[in-house]
């Protein structure tokens, strides 16, 4: 698995030429079980974890003192106390009318004054919003020196909190990294950071100083990581010896606890080989980080990631064809149609996921329906029966709820958990005591948890896949790329900050996630500006390309109400966002 980056960042415009400064590599493959892993090494993640726990730690005190001096204005607590009075009536009457519904059992209800007093107060909320936008910005800056001071503290806060770590300088560095990225998208939207538990689940990184170059990586020329090419003696499942990849840890630890360097070693699936040459330049690996990930309980997967550089611009690209790219998420028979193009030839088509890959994302949606079906019925079960505090004090139902409450009374999984069904779950349940019925669910809903991560894990992975393939072959076509810069997050909000509902139906809202169209679209503007095209997103209305005035279209196959051309809705769309590319207008078919 490969994509490539710039490595400075740019912001994506509306017709503005973007420019690559440096390419960046990055390379995943598949690791089998570790030869030596040990209890240092397990350590070692559990201190990582911790670190970041710390970190949030200090993140949270740090964002409370800022709130502090920040709302010791008393205009921006009067603001504030004003919006969360707002908020408080906007929730009051979601509730009051999702009740309404409830007892209709339909959202075809007269809630018409209840819609239209949402409507006023978020208009209200949005003007406190900007009016509260604009005084913390003047409080800022008069509480310059204040702000200043806390940031240091927290700064060096950190600071201690790494020396303190127990971790070695390419994990604390990993750690603190994730960090300020994390932070960075917190205060952007407005939120905490979260504290992780720990499941086993980390990375190792090695950072390798001034890089290294490939051929030097491949034939064990150096001591941080190398690859030992020739296959080791132990077989994967497949039958296929594979090659070694050895990395140097610092979590041996001699009688004094002191930390010394070992070696760990993974079999490794080299599915296919890192360039050595990019560009007429040497490719260097800078950085190589181990991961293990838990999929169920007591099992991981493992993986490591490449990052390489390579000090080459990207060179111009030489078609001299543009392209309008319409993203979508269309049923077509079994199908998904993904993206439409038009580009100023006159070309048209359409990728789509496959029937075998809808097929199969049906399947895990089904399991998952019923793996939370059968856990709903487990918790109301044990809710009644038991005296636990801990169910009574849950809010939502899930698996990893009910396990704890397991562990928490010694309770085992049944044995032969492949031959339990869904069947023979519900049926214990319903005629057996919840603690008698227990065993069996715990061992059903782990076999179907592993399943369902199994599945779920391989299929995003082979639409990540699809779709590197169709930006490729986008990209190798076409110069420029013109995409819509829809938000796809607000698609799939169930209603706007307004009140007002969502116009999707639920099918369409499900087919937008399983597509999840702006992966698509990064993958398409990385795929392009690493061949030194160009990306436009560009802001555009549904209409009709023929006569440019606005149409409600309602199906793939559409005619205008307008001027009678008949049209692809899709391949329309495609039509408008590059428009302006095109030398004369195209007339479509009429009726």
């Amino acid at each position: 698995m490969r994509r490539r980056v710039q490595s400075k960042k740019t912001t994506i415009i509306k017709k503005k030429l973007i420019l690559i400064k440096k390419m960046i590599i990055v390379r995943k493959y598949g690791l089998l079980e570790p030869e030596n892993w040990g209890d240092d090494c397990h350590e070692q993640l559990f201190l990582m974890n911790k670190f970041w726990n710390q970190l949030v730690e200090i993140d949270r005190a740090d964002r409370a003192q800022y709130k502090d001096i920040i709302i010791a204005d008393p205009d921006i607590t009067k603001l504030e106390a004003e919006l969360q009075t707002i908020s408080d009536q906007v929730l009051n009457l979601s509730k009051e009318q999702k009740k309404l519904r409830a007892s209709k059992r339909s959202k075809n209800v007269d809630d018409g004054l209840l819609v239209e007093h949402i409507k006023i107060l978020r208009e209200q909320e949005r003007t406190i919003k900007t009016e509260l936008k604009a005084k913390r910005i003047i409080v800022r800056e008069a509480s310059k020196p204040e702000l200043e001071a806390l940031n240091n503290k927290r700064k060096y806060a950190v600071k201690l909190a790494r020396q303190q770590s127990g971790l070695w300088w390419g994990n604390y560095n990993a750690v603190c990294e994730s960090y300020e990225n994390a932070r960075g998208k917190a205060i952007k939207i407005g939120v905490d950071l979260r504290f992780k538990r720990f499941d086993g689940s980390g990375r190792f990184v090695n950072q390798i100083q001034g890089g290294m170059t490939v051929t030097d990586f491949m034939n064990s020329n150096h001591t941080v990581a190398c690859i030992y090419p020739l296959p080791i003696a132990i077989n994967d499942r497949q039958g296929k010896a594979r090659a070694r990849l050895n990395i140097t840890a610092f979590t041996g630890a001699d009688e004094a606890g002191k930390h010394y360097r070992r070696l760990l070693s993974f079999p490794i699936i080299l599915h296919r080989p890192l360039p050595e040459i990019e560009n007429g330049q040497p490719v260097r690996i800078k950085t190589i980080s181990i991961n293990k990930k838990r999929i169920s309980a007591g099992h991981f997967t493992w993986s490591v990631t490449i990052t390489a550089t390579v000090d080459a611009d990207i060179t111009a690209h030489t078609s001299t064809i543009a392209a309008g790219i319409n993203l979508g998420w269309k049923r077509e028979g079994q199908s998904l149609r993904v993206a439409s193009y038009y580009d100023t030839n006159g070309n048209t088509g359409h990728y789509r996921l496959p029937a075998k890959w809808a097929a199969a994302i049906d399947y895990v949606e089904s399991l998952r329906g019923d793996i939370d079906e059968v856990t709903n019925e487990i918790f109301n079960t044990l809710k009644i029966q038991t005296e636990s505090e801990l169910l009574k004090q849950a809010k939502h139902p899930h698996t990893g709820l009910i396990y704890r409450y397991a562990r928490e009374i010694n309770c085992k999984p049944a044995l032969q958990a492949h031959t339990i069904t869904k069947a023979d779950v519900l049926k214990s349940i319903a005629l057996l005591p919840a603690l008698e019925a227990l065993p069996c669910y715990l061992a059903w809903s782990r076999y179907k948890e592993r399943e369902f991560s199994s599945l779920h894990t391989r299929l995003l992975n082979q639409r990540k896949d699809y779709y590197r393939n169709i930006a490729a072959d986008l990209a190798d076509k076409y110069s420029v790329i013109t995409l819509d810069n829809a938000d796809y997050a607000k698609m799939a909000r169930l209603e706007s900050r307004s009140g007002e509902e969502n116009e999707l139906l639920k099918i369409a809202r499900t087919n937008r996630f399983r597509v999840s169209p702006s992966e698509l679209r990064l993958t398409i503007e990385q795929a392009v500006l690493k061949r030194g095209g160009k990306v436009e997103r560009i802001n555009q209305q549904n209409e009709c390309a023929n006569c440019g005035r606005p149409d409600k279209q309602e199906s793939i196959i559409w005619k205008c109400a307008h001027c009678g051309a008949v049209y692809d809705q899709d391949e329309n769309m495609a039509k408008l966002l590059i428009r302006n590319y095109l030398p004369t207008p195209l007339i479509q078919s009429t009726v």
